[in-house]
C-alpha cells in the first residue's frame, strides 16, 4: 500500500480517502478533476491508442517503436492480453504479439527491410516567428554571474511570479537553470519495472525529508498542462534564457509518450514564434523520435553505468548514439557516480557532457558509515532492494562519491576535462558547457548586456 501511495495516482487516492498521511494540499483541492484526468490517462487514452496502433499494423504499416509501446501499454493497463491475442490481433503479423516483452521497457524490434526504429517523424508545421523576436535564436551563450540581471523590471516580475506560485503552471522557477518546464513532477520511470533511477536528485531530495528528517528539495507532486505561457514572455526574458542555452525541460521527470505529446508540441510551437530554445535532458527514445529534429530543441540523452540488474532506465551509449543519428542539436550526457566513471567518460569521445553525482552517499563528510543513500533507495524502491539484496546493493552504492560543485574533487575532474563537466559554479549561468553546446561569448563581470530595447553598454569577449 505504501508503494502505491508514493505514485501519483496513489497520491490522488490518499487525498480522496484522507489516509492520515502528509497529503499534498494540491491533491485535496483538485480531487475530482485529478481522478478523472488520471482515469483518462491510465485507461481511456491507452485503450484508444492500442486499438488505433493495432489497426495500423494489421493494415500493413510497420511496427514502429511508438505503435509497439501503444499496444503494450494498452494490454498492461486493461489486463486483457489474452483476449487481444485471441481476438483483435487474430491473423495479424505475428511480429506484433511475438515482439511484446513481459516488462514495460521494450527492446528494438527488427523487421525485414526496416531499421530497428522506424523514423516516421513528421515535418513540423512551424509558425511564423514574431517580428519582435526575430534574431533571438542567434543570441550567443555566455558566462555570467546572475541571469536575472539581464532582465527588465517587467520580466523580473514574471520570473518572481513563477517563484511565488509553484505548481500553478507547468513553468516553474529553478535555482540552477532559472526557469524550467515540467508537465508532471512524477517521472514515468517511477512506474517502470526498475523504479526511479537510484541516483535521481529529485527522489533523493524527497527521501531526505521522509527517511532522514533532513531538509530536501523537490518534494512536491503535481501535474499541469502547458497553457501558452511562453507566448507571453518579453524578448529580454527569452534572450536571457537563450544565453544559458534555453528553457530547461524535464527537470523533475521525463517524457510520457501517451500524455505529453500535445503539451510538448504546443510549447515548441510557441518557442519557435518567440525565438526561444528549449533544452531537454531525457532517457526516453520516444521523445527523440517524435521531436528530435525540431529547430528550437536541444537535447541531452542521459546515459549511466549502473549495472543492468539494478536499473535499465538509461539507454546504453551505443543506443544513445543511434538515437542521436549524427544530429548537432543532440548531445550525449553521462552520469558519473565516482571518479573512475568520470575518467572513463572523459576518455570516451562519444560523451559530450559529464554530470558528476553530487547527492547523498553511504558515508558522512568524515568517512563514517551512515547508509543514508541505501536507506533512501530501500524506501523508494523496496522491490529493487529485495531483488538485488541488501549486501550487494550496499557494496555497489558504497562506490558512489559526491562531487559537490566547487569541491576539490569536482574541480580536479573539471580541470582535466575542460568544457565537458556540468555544472561549473552550480548554475547554468556560470557554466561553460551549456549542456554540451558550449559558450559563444563571455560577459565582462559587472557589465550588463543590452537587450536591444534602448539599453547601452553592451560588451562581450568572444571565446575561441
Amino acid at each position: 500500500m505504501n508503494d502505491f501511495l508514493r505514485t501519483q495516482p496513489g497520491s490522488w487516492a490518499e487525498a480522496l480517502f484522507d489516509t492520515g498521511g502528509d497529503v499534498d494540499p494540491y491533491y485535496k483541492r483538485n480531487i475530482g478533476h485529478g481522478l478523472l484526468r488520471r482515469a483518462g490517462s491510465m485507461f481511456v487514452d491507452p485503450g484508444v491508442n492500442m486499438v488505433k496502433s493495432g489497426g495500423e499494423v494489421m493494415s500493413g504499416k510497420p511496427l514502429t517503436m511508438q505503435r509497439h509501446l501503444n499496444i503494450l501499454e494498452g494490454m498492461q493497463d486493461w489486463g486483457v492480453g489474452s483476449a487481444i491475442g485471441a481476438g483483435l490481433f487474430k491473423g495479424a503479423n505475428p511480429n506484433v504479439l511475438a515482439s511484446v516483452p513481459a516488462s514495460y521497457k521494450p527492446k528494438p524490434i527488427k523487421q525485414k527491410g526496416m531499421l530497428p526504429y522506424s523514423n516516421e517523424q513528421p515535418a513540423f508545421n512551424l509558425p511564423k516567428v514574431s517580428k519582435r523576436y526575430q534574431g533571438l535564436m542567434e543570441t550567443p551563450r555566455v558566462i555570467r554571474e546572475d541571469w536575472l540581471k539581464d532582465l527588465t523590471p517587467n520580466a523580473s516580475k514574471t520570473v518572481k511570479w513563477y517563484k511565488n506560485h509553484p505548481g500553478e503552471t507547468a513553468i516553474h522557477a529553478n535555482q540552477k537553470t532559472g526557469l524550467s518546464v515540467d508537465f508532471s513532477t512524477t517521472c514515468p520511470k517511477r512506474g517502470c519495472k526498475d523504479g526511479a533511477c537510484p541516483y535521481c536528485y529529485v527522489e533523493i531530495g524527497r527521501g531526505q525529508k521522509k527517511v532522514l528528517n533532513m531538509h530536501g528539495a523537490n518534494k512536491g507532486f503535481y501535474e499541469q498542462d502547458y497553457n501558452g505561457e511562453v507566448a507571453t514572455w518579453s524578448p529580454d526574458l527569452v534572450r536571457s534564457l537563450n544565453k544559458d542555452g534555453g528553457l530547461r525541460m524535464f527537470s523533475f521527470g521525463d517524457y510520457r509518450p501517451d500524455v505529453d505529446h500535445k503539451n510538448v508540441s504546443n510549447l515548441l510551437n510557441d518557442a519557435h514564434k518567440q525565438g526561444l530554445y528549449v533544452k531537454a535532458i531525457t532517457k526516453q527514445p520516444e521523445f527523440i523520435k517524435e521531436f528530435g529534429d525540431h529547430p528550437n530543441l536541444r537535447v541531452n540523452i542521459s546515459v549511466d553505468n549502473v549495472p543492468r540488474e539494478i536499473s535499465q532506465n538509461a539507454p546504453t551509449i551505443d543506443e544513445a548514439m543511434a538515437l542521436k543519428g549524427g544530429r548537432d542539436n543532440i548531445k550525449i550526457r553521462a552520469v558519473a557516480l565516482n571518479k573512475q566513471e568520470a575518467e572513463m567518460y572523459g576518455k570516451d569521445p562519444r560523451i559530450d557532457v559529464i554530470t558528476l553525482y553530487h547527492g547523498l552517499t553511504n558515508f558522512n563528510s568524515k568517512g563514517k558509515r551512515t547508509d543514508n543513500l541505501l536507506r533512501i533507495i530501500k524506501e523508494q524502491n523496496p522491490e529493487l532492494y529485495h531483488k538485488v539484496g541488501e549486501e550487494k546493493l550496499r557494496a555497489y552504492t558504497d562506490t558512489w562519491e559526491s562531487f559537490k560543485p566547487k569541491s576539490k574533487k569536482h574541480t580536479e575532474v573539471m580541470e582535466r576535462y575542460k568544457g565537458r563537466v556540468c555544472c561549473e559554479g552550480g548554475k547554468c549561468s556560470k557554466d561553460k558547457t551549456k549542456c554540451g553546446f558550449g559558450v559563444g561569448a563571455l560577459l565582462l563581470m559587472g557589465v550588463r548586456l543590452s537587450d536591444n530595447i534602448g539599453e547601452e553598454n553592451e560588451k562581450t569577449i568572444e571565446i575561441n
